[in-house]
């Protein structure tokens, strides 16, 4: 598998855009979350199965395969001045870590807190640039 098959995810589009030249990269954003018809923040999400060894797995992907993903969603989040963040999930969204792409922080939330967390993101006047 290249460095290409890596960055993009498995639906039929996906695949179908790998055919395509190396210099051709897309990047497959997750969702963006909106107040009043405005973004104010990028969620990547991934979901995760074994919660014993959440802090190893996080650091494995947000320092493995997602590097590119996440390096190319911080600099889109600084660019349109919102948040971004990589949210870990379990199966049945009961547990989330959220991993804060701008300032690398991670928090652990329940489905109630993060359901707090998804209601009080607005637009960020000032962005971390670390």
């Amino acid at each position: 598998m290249n460095n290409k098959e890596e960055r993009v995810s498995g639906n039929n589009y996906s695949k179908w855009h790998r055919k395509l030249p190396d210099n051709c990269i897309m990047v497959d954003i997750d969702s963006i979350e909106i107040r009043n018809n405005g973004p104010i923040a990028i969620i990547e999400t991934t979901e995760f199965n074994y919660a014993a060894a959440i802090p190893k797995y996080i650091h494995s992907i947000i320092n493995g395969r997602a590097k590119f993903q996440i390096e190319f969603i911080k600099n889109l989040a600084i660019s349109l001045k919102i948040s971004a963040y990589y949210v870990f999930h379990d199966k049945d969204c009961s547990v989330f870590y959220i991993y804060n792409v701008l300032d690398k922080s991670i928090t652990k939330y329940d489905e109630k807190q993060y359901i707090i967390f998804i209601k009080n993101l607005k637009k960020t006047k000032e962005i971390c640039r670390g």
